[in-house]
């Protein structure tokens, strides 16, 4: 969607994904928004993001997906802790 405020504390994903593939004003359901929706979730992924369905879409969250940016420091702890014992 146009018009949506960037964020001063967005994260890098999002940046990236916003300068790659640009906000459109095609209507929900035309060729134009699944194809920019699936650019936008290819660059989700390169980036390192994972894709996160909505299922409970409200005014706040009207989207049915959204790209969940990599959390470097939840990472770092994960791999830190993953090894046997």
């Amino acid at each position: 969607m146009k018009n949506i405020p960037l964020a001063a504390d967005e994260p890098d994903t999002c940046r990236k994904i916003r300068e790659k593939v640009p906000p459109i004003s095609a209507s929900p359901g035309s060729n134009e928004h699944f194809a920019s929706q699936d650019k936008a979730t290819m660059e989700c992924i390169k980036s390192g993001g994972d894709i996160i369905k909505n299922h409970h879409r409200t005014k706040d969250f009207p989207s049915k997906l959204y790209c969940k940016p990599y959390a470097e420091s939840g990472m770092a702890n994960t791999r830190a802790g993953s090894g046997s014992k």
